[in-house]
């Protein structure tokens, strides 16, 4: 699980628009969220690269998750995977519509407009706010990469989240704010593994649901899994601050493989040299309120099986 830390460093923000302001490249010193966003994308595949590994695109949806996330965490003064209502890097990512499986970097820092701003003795801290215009300093987007690219073991998990080989996609997320003097700056990679289309889930689980898909070439399911926790509860900035890592869901429900012999076999059948698969979900009456994990696990030929789907379903009581 990838390990949050805190990088704090000290630049000027220059501008809260777009300035024409120029780097030695040529480029913008000062780049729009589109352009952050996409810049951000050229230096993970830049590290990626490197290491002979295919390059990342951007992911619409998960930029949304992400950006949920990196608003939570400037506004309400925390760095870390859970929110401040108690949901992790999944949930949100579900929430938004992603149906492929995220993994988060996430990277927080603070900074003044000016290198002499100092809190007054005494003086009641300002709420922080969102900036109306939403502009980065590229410096800061090049500092938040190699912070995390740099790493070194045993704490070398947001390193290894870049260079993991099965991601196709990565959401990127920026959110600056200001209290008026100091700035804070978050940022999240939501890296994601998309190798398949899958059927829309329930809202609720009232009654039995399928869950299915169309796998990408290559590709068999191998399990799916339904999983559960308790419903997120609210957590403080500071409790936050103390969690190091989002954890995976402990209690399994139910697991249905794709052999002849299972229980509750997975229906296979292939389309178009592709794996079609389905399996119907019957929620039991012991199945008590909480957040449902659905999980599809699945693997390449002569490799071993990997998640490629988690979905959640808040379940909330009647």
């Amino acid at each position: 699980m990838l390990q949050v830390r805190r990088f704090l460093f000290s630049i000027i923000f220059l501008s809260l628009t777009v300035s024409s302001a120029h780097g030695a490249d040529g480029e913008p010193e000062h780049l729009s969220l589109d352009q952050a966003r996409h810049y951000m994308v050229t230096l993970i595949n830049r590290d990626r690269a490197a290491h002979g590994l295919q390059p990342v695109v951007l992911d619409a949806v998960a930029s949304q998750a992400g950006q949920v996330h990196t608003a939570d965490m400037v506004l309400n003064n925390h760095s870390g995977h859970y929110d401040v209502d108690g949901k992790k890097p999944w949930q949100r990512y579900s929430e938004a519509g992603g149906c492929g499986y995220v993994s988060e970097n996430a990277f927080w820092s603070w900074f003044s407009e000016q290198d002499d701003v100092q809190a007054e003795e005494g003086a009641v801290a300002k709420p922080f706010a969102l900036l109306a215009v939403q502009t980065f300093n590229k410096s800061a987007i090049d500092e938040a990469e190699s912070s995390y690219y740099n790493e070194v073991p045993p704490n070398d998990g947001h390193r290894v989240n870049i260079l993991n080989q099965i991601h196709t996609g990565v959401g990127i997320a920026l959110t600056m704010g200001s209290d008026g003097g100091r700035m804070r700056f978050a940022n999240t990679q939501e890296f994601t593994d998309n190798y398949g289309l899958y059927t829309n889930l329930p809202g609720d689980l009232s009654k039995p649901f399928y869950v299915g898909g169309l796998l990408a070439d290559g590709w068999a399911v191998q399990c799916i899994s339904i999983l559960w926790e308790p419903a997120p509860q609210a957590i403080t900035p500071e409790v936050i601050e103390k969690m190091e890592s989002y954890k995976h869901p402990t209690k399994s429900l139910n697991d249905y493989f794709a052999v002849a012999w299972a229980k509750e076999p997975i229906e296979i059948r292939t389309v178009n040299g592709q794996q079609q698969f389905r399996v119907l979900i019957t929620p039991q009456k012991n199945w008590k309120p909480g957040l449902y994990y659905v999980d599809v696990r699945a693997q390449r030929k002569g490799e071993k099986p990997v998640l490629i789907s988690r979905r959640t379903i808040l379940q909330l009581p009647h």
